[in-house]
């Protein structure tokens, strides 16, 4: 706070300050080191029998990984939340860092559709975490399939079909039906509707 004194009159100037809480990531350098800092939490070296690191060719050492890379491990790595994870891609000074990181989770998850043991997984989070990869279903039917489907002729007694004509009345499918509208090829069936009527 600060006072300004002049004309016999004193003005109290009170400097604003952000609200919220601060953030628990300074910069972002700091931001990217943590970042790399969970990336290589998820790998350790490969060590032979004897206890040596073994290594490429070039002398690079082996890494398994032994960890999935997911947003909330990123989150809890930084110790922030997954939705302030989120925010904190919405800032212009963290927004291109968080992104390549949540890229390099959604790069992990697609490859895992390819894994026998782990396709399920992996489309469920794609689906709930990621824009953009929600699956369709499309489910088209007639009353002309559906009727084909579910109903073998051949099964049919002269009951079932006054039933069956009497539904379509209700549904308008059939004005004014009888039993006799409805036909069937299979002479079993006919036999039977006749033996039920008398």
């Amino acid at each position: 706070m600060e006072t300004i004194q002049g004309n016999n009159q004193s003005v109290t100037k009170v400097r604003k300050e952000p609200f919220g809480r601060p953030l628990k990531v300074k910069d972002a350098t700091e931001l990217q080191k943590r970042i790399d800092n969970y990336f290589s939490s998820c790998f350790r070296t490969e060590v032979d029998n004897s206890g040596q690191i073994r290594t490429y060719p070039d002398g690079t050492p082996i890494l398994t990984q032994i960890k999935p890379f997911t947003i909330t491990g990123l989150a809890l790595e930084l110790d922030i939340s997954r939705q302030c994870l989120m925010e904190y891609g919405t800032r212009e000074d963290f927004g291109d860092i968080i992104r390549r990181a949540k890229q390099r989770c959604e790069d992990y998850a697609e490859q895992m559709l390819y894994n026998r043991n782990a396709q399920r997984g992996a489309q469920f989070v794609l689906n709930t975490s990621y824009h953009g990869w929600v699956e369709k279903k499309e489910v088209v039917t007639t009353n002309e399939t559906t009727i084909k489907t579910q109903l073998d002729p051949a099964r049919l007694t002269g009951s079932d079909l006054k039933a069956l004509s009497e539904a379509f009345k209700r549904a308008g499918l059939l004005q004014d039906a009888q039993v006799t509208d409805i036909q069937t090829d299979n002479p079993k069936t006919q036999e039977n509707a006749q033996k039920e009527d008398k």
